[in-house]
């Protein structure tokens, strides 16, 4: 269900194309995105797109907000208990619709806890054009958006001031991590009827580099152990445990606060089995778990 619109300015013509620009509010300095979309687009389809615009994960609850009005989507029930305020279907309000005139300025607020407050002005309208019709254009912008779940506006400024001193004494935290690094995999290339597997169990410090958006690149010198186990069919199985260090880098891609896809792992990694040394380069992707902030 849309909400009437009460104003009697003419809505614009079908398929214009409308310009916006996206701001990021009370953050500075100034993080926007100006935007090209269709403005039968609805308030769903918008809020995918400034995900991708702005760099977030689309990790938490979202609404818009115009004139007193609240669009969101239905299945988070935002108004399913007495006294909340009547939530609108996103998916049924179009752009031409809830703004139909310029300087129209719509807000979208993403993550309910850090309170992100996106202030979205109508600059202006195109003339319906068939090549862009169905997507979404980002012209211009500035600044990557904050980190996930970094305590909103006040959070993100405390943490641009750590990063900006080496001197400060929560900068290291903030770059380096204990991690713990958990890999297998099967031996292949062996005879028939033979099995063989490797499971490495490895801690040590792994420092991240600043970056934009949310990839992330590392570098870490681990150290632990690997175990070796073989099977021949009729012939039993054994295994055998021994020191193994890992040196090298790769890169995170962030998913949601804690989850991250692990792109690309790519280190040297010693061990030694038998009174012998073993050395090999381990090529490696998966995911990743964080604990903590």
């Amino acid at each position: 269900m849309i909400a009437p619109i009460k104003s009697r300015i003419p809505v614009v013509g079908d398929g214009s194309i409308y310009h916006l620009k996206i701001t990021l509010a009370e953050v500075k300095p100034p993080i926007w995105r100006r935007l090209q979309v269709p403005g039968e687009a609805n308030l769903g389809w918008l809020h995918a797109v400034i995900q991708v615009a702005m760099g977030w994960t689309n990790s938490h609850l979202h609404q818009f907000t115009y004139g007193g009005t609240v669009y969101s989507d239905p299945g988070f029930n935002l108004d399913e208990f007495e006294g909340d305020p009547k939530i609108f279907d996103e998916r049924q309000a179009t752009l031409q619709k809830i703004v139909p005139k310029l300087k129209s300025v719509l807000v979208y607020e993403y993550d309910f806890g850090d309170s992100w407050d996106h202030f979205i002005t109508v600059e202006k309208f195109l003339s319906a054009d068939p090549a862009v019709a169905s997507a979404a254009e980002c012209l211009d912008g500035a600044g990557a958006c904050p980190p996930e779940d970094c305590g909103g506006v006040c959070g993100y400024a405390d943490l641009l001031k750590i990063l900006r001193d080496p001197d400060h004494e929560e900068y290291l935290t903030s770059r380096v991590g204990i991690v713990g690094d958990f890999g297998g995999c099967k031996v292949t290339g062996l005879p028939s009827g033979t099995t063989a597997h490797e499971l490495s169990y490895l801690f040590g410090p792994r420092v991240y580099f600043p970056t934009h958006g949310r990839v992330f690149p590392f570098v870490q010198t681990l150290f632990g152990g690997e175990r070796f186990s073989a099977g021949v069919t009729g012939l039993g199985s054994g295994s055998s445990s021994a020191f193994a260090m890992s040196a090298g880098g790769g890169a995170d891609v962030t998913l949601t606060k804690h989850v991250s896809l692990r792109a690309i792992q790519v280190e040297y990694l010693y061990t030694h089995f038998g009174g012998a040394s073993q050395n090999n380069l381990r090529l490696q992707s998966g995911i990743v778990w964080r604990f903590g902030r």
